[in-house]
């Protein structure tokens, strides 16, 4: 909460970044979504806007950590997401005019969500997410923009395509393919079409739309649906 506190001091805007995975990886470790909050700060700043990014770590490197993650991961989040709403309530109640961006990928993704159920009658709190797996089926909630697609290939991760994940990774192990995007992934286990940078015109596009849209000078109160734009 400190940390969230500091950093929103001076500022119009709070970026909070949860990773997917374990939920314990550094932004550094996240080059696309990395890409994306440089997106997001740079069109916040171009609308008029100082921003300030916090990287929100829900989980350690302990095997304690790692098994209350998982539990956490598969009930959504019934404990962890409350703990991130209460922080980020406890401050805009207090900062009226600043306004929360939750974002995350995948697994971050779901947990960004689970946080903006508690959040819903904030009308300082929105979030952006892309990449849910298939298996979360927790709703939209408002003031959120929920990307499944990056527009150039289809997400197995978000369409269930089990066996061409794991058919993907058995060919990259034995060196037959090379990455699955633009970029080069870190981590052990990849998915076909998970990949979400502010590179690809389609991410770019439809988050400066929401940002436009939700904080223009025209437009800085209404509340829009995104699921037509999905």
């Amino acid at each position: 909460m400190l940390e969230i506190y500091s950093e929103s001091e001076d500022k119009d805007f709070i970026l909070i970044y949860n990773s997917g995975g374990w939920g314990r990886a550094p932004l550094q470790d996240e080059p696309p979504w990395g890409s994306v909050l440089n997106g997001i700060e740079s069109k916040l700043k171009e609308l008029g806007y100082s921003c300030g990014l916090v990287e929100y770590r829900r989980s350690g490197d302990t095997v304690a950590e790692s098994i209350y993650e998982l539990r956490e991961l598969v009930n959504a989040y019934p404990s962890k997401a409350m703990e991130l709403a209460v922080m980020v309530d406890f401050i805009t109640r207090y900062s009226e005019d600043l306004k929360v961006i939750v974002t995350g990928v995948c697994h971050g993704a779901v947990y960004s969500n689970e946080v903006m159920t508690h959040l819903e009658a904030n009308p300082q709190v929105y979030s952006i997410q892309a990449g849910r797996p298939f298996w979360y089926g927790g709703s939209i909630t408002p003031r959120a923009l929920i990307i499944e697609n990056n527009g150039v290939s289809a997400d197995a991760m978000k369409t269930g395509d089990i066996r061409g994940i794991i058919r993907y990774n058995l060919q990259r192990y034995l060196g037959l393919v090379e990455s699955a995007g633009k970029y080069q992934s870190t981590t052990l286990f990849q998915a076909p079409g998970h990949e979400y940078a502010w590179d690809y015109p389609k991410i770019r596009s439809q988050i400066a739309a929401f940002l436009e849209e939700n904080f223009g000078s025209s437009n800085l109160y209404k509340v829009h649906d995104w699921r037509s734009e999905n």
